[in-house]
């Protein structure tokens, strides 16, 4: 455990402010630029190989550097980080609004993920352990909704801008956000830094931070490719195999380091191990669901990207209405039945969205949907659950761990619901079917498959949260000295 300093007391309000707009600029830079793809396009004469990495390079760095992120924060102190982080997303912000070239833009969204692996799991790890207990829940609820909300607005956003002004403001919005959450930060984060004032390479771990970000890189990799190339190419598979050949060895060494970046222990632990596989079932249902929905409103039932998009604020408001009514009714019912009861409405939203077909209208999605955006709601005090099972000290590398999984839920989710969507409409196409009634056959599939993993993602909530069983004194104590040896 590491020591602290901390010069003043935390401006719980502003702190919390700062923490939701990071969230969402961070989430928000995922999809917002896909609206404005052909129009980048035409302006910078981009290929098509190129618009994808200009949509990948962001993920493929920010999911990569998430753990060296995490591990600065942890060292560095996380209002430190937190701030170089956004400094270097406003510059590299700025950067891809004036790029011209297609190759410039794809560097500098390589580099807008690096800066976002600064800022994500530096205001998740502030969130842990500056924010005081009696608002933590909420805080986790807002910086969560930050999250699900940007998702579903991030088309409507980059379709507004593109049509009404220029691509090249959806960069240039982060200029005003970050420059006010950098002056939130500075006013209500004290400086927490540890007390030994250096950082020497050995608390660093490079050896764990070069595997770990290996292994991220290439994993990535081969799910957001895997989709264009398909994943029985040899590129994909070759980097799947060295992300899997990679954790056994990643493992191997931080068992081996005095100091280790990844508590090993902390994976073993039941609330924190399952309220993660819980997070990414959850993200690998919803994150499929906005894409392919909002294909299906588009190409099925004919709306217009904008449009498509404002299909999805009411679920966005709901869950923002919501979210304040959760940390009561979490404090009454508990978090366990809650956050299961939250699994539960998101499965039958998919299970909804499901029923679907070509004869379908926007109002008759809203069920669903707004079914997503309640039970989406309802899950936010398992984020704040996973972090308060980390030890003191570790509140960077555990929350970019949490981090880690919910960007590769996304990306999985994606590549899972079109796998399945792919293999059902082709089938469909095989049969005789028109385009639209294949597209819908595929999509309801996939629909069903996520509500089918949510499910799964309710279990696993109600077993990491269940209650501890009371033990005697002494096991206790057995349990606390071997809880204890576990984490050095």
């Amino acid at each position: 455990m590491s020591a602290e300093t901390a010069s003043a007391p935390v401006r719980q309000a502003p702190v919390l402010l700062a923490l939701a707009v990071a969230g969402f600029v961070t989430a928000l830079d995922n999809n917002v630029v896909n609206v404005a793809l052909p129009t980048v396009q035409t302006e910078l004469g981009a290929t098509v190989p190129q618009l994808e990495w200009i949509v990948s390079g962001y993920v493929l760095a920010f999911a990569s550097l998430l753990i060296v992120g995490g591990r600065l924060a942890d060292l560095a102190g996380r209002r430190r980080i937190l701030l170089i982080g956004l400094a270097a997303l406003i510059v590299t912000s700025v950067a891809a609004g004036f790029a011209e070239s297609a190759e410039v833009l794809i560097a500098v969204r390589f580099a807008q993920g690096a800066s976002a692996a600064l800022v994500m799991p530096a205001s998740l790890a502030v969130l842990a352990a500056d924010i005081d207990r009696e608002h933590r829940d909420l805080a986790a609820g807002i910086w969560t909704a930050s999250l699900a909300v940007a998702l579903a607005l991030g088309p409507v956003v980059g379709g507004v801008l593109t049509e009404h002004l220029h691509w090249s403001w959806i960069f240039f919005l982060h200029l005003p956000t970050g420059l006010v959450t950098m002056a939130l930060v500075w006013w209500g984060l004290p400086d927490t830094r540890p007390r030994t004032g250096r950082m020497p390479l050995r608390h660093l771990d490079p050896a764990g931070l070069a595997l770990s970000t290996v292994v991220l890189a290439a994993g990535s990799f081969a799910l957001v490719e895997g989709q264009s190339l398909g994943f029985g190419a040899p590129l994909i598979i070759g980097a799947a195999a060295v992300a899997v050949a990679g954790v056994p060895v990643l493992i191997a060494v931080e068992r081996r380091v005095a100091e280790p970046m990844l508590r090993l222990s902390l994976v073993r632990n039941r609330v924190f191990g399952g309220g993660t596989i819980a997070q990414v079932l959850w993200g690998v249902g919803v994150n499929g669901t906005l894409l392919y929905t909002s294909l299906f409103l588009q190409d099925v039932l004919e709306l217009s990207p904008s449009a498509a998009g404002l299909v999805f604020v009411p679920l966005a408001g709901l869950l923002v209405l919501c979210v304040p009514l959760v940390p009561p009714l979490s404090a009454r019912f508990g978090a366990r039945w809650i956050v299961t009861t939250g699994m539960a409405l998101v499965a039958l939203g998919l299970w909804l969205l499901a029923q679907s077909d070509a004869q379908s209208s926007v109002w008759g999605l809203m069920p669903g949907l707004l079914s997503i955006g309640v039970g989406s709601a309802l899950i936010t005090p398992l984020t704040s659950a996973v972090l308060s099972a980390a030890p003191p000290g570790t509140a960077g590398v555990a929350s970019a761990m949490i981090s880690a999984a919910r960007e590769a839920s996304g990306v999985l989710g994606v590549a899972i619901v079109g796998v399945v969507l792919s293999a059902w409409s082709g089938a469909a196409l095989a049969g005789g079917a028109t385009a639209d009634a294949a597209y819908t056959s595929g999509y309801s599939a996939g629909m069903r498959m996520a509500a089918g993993l949510v499910l799964v993602g309710a279990v696993a909530t109600a077993f990491a949260l269940a209650p501890e069983r009371s033990t005697p004194k002494r096991s206790a104590n057995i349990g606390q000295a071997r809880w204890s040896s576990r984490s050095q």
